[in-house]
């Protein structure tokens, strides 16, 4: 998403509200992450004299499969962003300097064209959840036969046993055995 700031640039304090549909490919998803919806970008871009500040926000719908029934879902991610854009090979202060050694990476723009592909496209993969659940209260799968919980309980014995603890419960299994006899 290409901004023109031309006007933007010579006015101290001047502000440009923009909003732009981006298509689902423009974001370079994860193998398992299928947009199923255009990328809607609504910001607002400020002169502060010092940077441009762009704020807004990207809503997309998406396709995931859930971490626990392997089923896909859609889910719709939505997130507010601000990023800082330095004016490339300008002049810049100490304490922007000290800012850039702090921030492994300042995002910068050159002339009357401000890009906000990256931005977005990191916005973006950082709205991903980090466990990606159909719902809050998925069943999952048994670890035993395959089946989907959320649909019924399986045939399988369900006996968890602590791995620490699992020699003693072997001893204690014997000792009954043994006992029997």
């Amino acid at each position: 998403m290409k901004i023109n700031i031309g006007a933007l640039r010579k006015s101290l304090g001047a502000t440009l509200a923009t909003q732009s549909e981006l298509p689902p490919f423009s974001v370079n998803w994860d193998d398992d992450v299928k947009a199923v919806s255009p990328i809607h970008v609504k910001a607002k871009v400020t002169n502060t004299g010092r940077c441009l500040v762009v704020a807004g926000t990207l809503t997309c719908n998406v396709e995931l499969y859930c971490d626990r029934c392997l089923k896909p879902f859609s889910l719709q991610l939505q997130t507010p962003f601000e990023e800082e854009f330095f004016e490339r090979n300008a002049g810049r202060k100490q304490a922007d300097e000290e800012t850039a050694e702090i921030f492994a990476e300042v995002s910068t723009y050159s002339g009357d064209i401000l890009d906000l592909t990256e931005a977005i496209q990191e916005y973006a993969l950082l709205t991903l959840p980090y466990r990606a659940l159909c719902k809050p209260d998925c069943a999952g799968l048994c670890a035993h036969c395959g089946q989907d919980l959320n649909e019924g309980k399986c045939g399988c014995e369900q006996v968890s046993i602590d791995p620490r603890l699992a020699d003693l419960a072997r001893l204690l299994e014997e000792k009954k055995e043994g006992g029997k006899e």
